[in-house]
């Protein structure tokens, strides 16, 4: 790691620019580079080495789908229990409620300051395989807002069925786009090695 980093600056008296030792404040960086949108677009689907990008329409579609998920989570009131996965034993207990939600939301931040800091001191690099691990925790608010939005409203439980099916369709579509619409005919071009 810093050891083999210190011995590349030694031997060949070079240094990695960061925004970090160009005096760019963290703010700055945040903001002036695009960070989280890179940030978003690497997490939802960039192929190749960062070069292969798919159709925007693809990015939009997935930011609408987070962005309902999450406004529906934090925004729709419903009982404790009405749309959580958690145990009716787990969900009776206010303490252990909060301690979950504080787990989630720490498992969501974690990698995600960690990125920033190293892109901030180290590397800088605005990968959404780095924000991974935070995926399950989001997900999992996503999913539940998309549950409180259409469960909660007095929809018919026909329509909430044709809307969840078409959710899914989109998605699968969006797949299908990413990976053989932009992604393989670029890997069909390339040379064998």
């Amino acid at each position: 790691g810093l050891e083999t980093k210190e011995n590349f600056i030694k031997s060949f008296g070079l240094e990695r620019s960061t925004c970090y030792s160009q005096g760019i404040s963290l703010i700055s960086m945040l903001v002036t580079t695009s960070y989280f949108l890179h940030l978003f677009y690497t997490a939802v689907a960039v192929y190749g080495s960062v070069s292969i990008l798919t159709w925007d329409i693809v990015y939009h579609f997935y930011f609408l789908v987070f962005l309902a998920g999450i406004a529906g989570a934090v925004f729709c009131r419903s009982r404790a229990s009405e749309y959580s996965f958690l145990p009716e034993s787990f969900e009776r207990r206010k303490s252990f409620r909060l301690f979950f939600h504080a787990v989630m939301i720490f498992c969501m931040a974690m990698p995600l300051v960690l990125l920033i800091q190293y892109a901030y001191t180290v590397d800088f690099q605005a990968q959404g395989r780095y924000i991974l691990p935070g995926i399950v925790p989001f997900m999992y608010y996503t999913a539940m807002g998309w549950q409180k939005l259409v469960c909660r409203q007095k929809v018919p439980r026909a329509l909430q069925n044709i809307l969840f099916a078409a959710l899914l369709f989109c998605i699968a579509a969006a797949l299908l786009i990413m990976v053989y619409v932009s992604a393989l005919p670029v890997y069909r071009q390339a040379p064998v090695l």
